[in-house]
C-alpha cells in the first residue's frame, strides 16, 4: 500500500527494540499504512526519523521480500540478483 510497508517488512528478526510491536511480528506487511507504521514506531520510544534510519541500517532484504509482495516484485524486476 505504502512505502512504509517496506520498512516494516525489513525489520530484522530478533530486533529487540521492535520485537514486541505487531509490525515486527506480522508475516505479511502488504496492508501496513504510513500511519500504522509510524504509530508502531512511536511506541518503540524513538522519534520518527531516527527510528526509520535505524531500520534502514539493519534492513533485512530477504526477510522483507518474504513479507511483502510488492517489495519482492521490485527486487525481482530491478535487482534480481538480490533475491
Amino acid at each position: 500500500m505504502e512505502i512504509e510497508s517496506w520498512y516494516c517488512a525489513g525489520i530484522p528478526e530478533g530486533a529487540t527494540e521492535w520485537d514486541s510491536l505487531p509490525i515486527a511480528q506480522a508475516p505479511d506487511t502488504e496492508r501496513i499504512t504510513k500511519e500504522t507504521c509510524l504509530h508502531a514506531l512511536a511506541e518503540s520510544g524513538s522519534p520518527r526519523l531516527p527510528a526509520l534510519l535505524s531500520l534502514l541500517e539493519r534492513f533485512d532484504r530477504k526477510r522483507a521480500a518474504s513479507r511483502n509482495r510488492s517489495f519482492r516484485y521490485f527486487l525481482g524486476k530491478h535487482l534480481p540478483e538480490a533475491l
